[in-house]
């Protein structure tokens, strides 16, 4: 698979840049890296590619892409991964493997290193802390070691809303520490997000 570099500025709109600086050009080739892996693995784990397809039926329209729509684009139409990485959670060990790995396609061994790793690395807030994935309200937190997808849906309609929510339901079942969102935009232009409803 192919996918887009996210550069520093990217990061900086993020906070996420305050893991490294400007000049750290090993961190944002890790972070790159492992950007890669990380959605490859959730691709393939959750089946996002079937989803996204069931969602494209739907005519839904995606035309707003905010960074996390953007770097999830270049397989994902409809579905996008929110999670935040934060590479210099790895170990120097672990930094290595991935250096040692760029070039290398998903592999049983990197879909092991991923799946050792995620919680850590999406963690940017420590254990028991909560993350916002839009306003900050208690419905749109979850736990910050938590993988979070997100579902661009802009129909107003109960039935393809129903719909959209059984595929977020069905996404959530594939692994335990899942939580999807949809992401609608109101009339006021305000980004206004549902959780998926069990």
């Amino acid at each position: 698979m192919k996918f887009k570099d996210v550069t520093y500025d990217d990061l900086v709109s993020l906070n996420i840049a305050l893991d490294f600086n400007r000049d750290d050009q090993v961190s944002l080739i890790l972070y790159n890296i492992y950007r890669r892996f990380y959605t490859e693995y959730l691709i393939k784990k959750l089946r996002l590619l079937d989803y996204d397809k069931l969602l494209q039926e739907l005519n839904i329209e995606n035309n707003d892409l905010d960074f996390y729509k953007r770097y999830s684009s270049d397989y994902l139409k409809y579905i996008f991964i929110r999670n935040n990485l934060y590479v210099s959670k790895l170990t120097n060990e672990e930094k290595d493997y991935l250096l040692r790995n760029e070039n290398s396609d998903l592999n049983e061994e990197i879909e092991s290193f991923i799946e050792r790793t995620y919680k850590r690395v999406i963690n940017g807030f420590g254990d028991n802390h909560y993350c916002f994935y839009g306003k900050q309200i208690k419905p749109y937190a979850a736990k910050s070691d938590m993988i979070v997808i997100g579902i661009y849906d802009d129909k107003y309609d109960l039935i393809i809303n129903n719909r959209v929510n059984e595929i977020g339901l069905s996404i959530e079942s594939k692994m335990d520490n899942v939580k999807v969102l949809t992401y609608k935009k109101n009339t006021y232009e305000e980004e206004d997000i549902f959780p998926i409803r069990r």
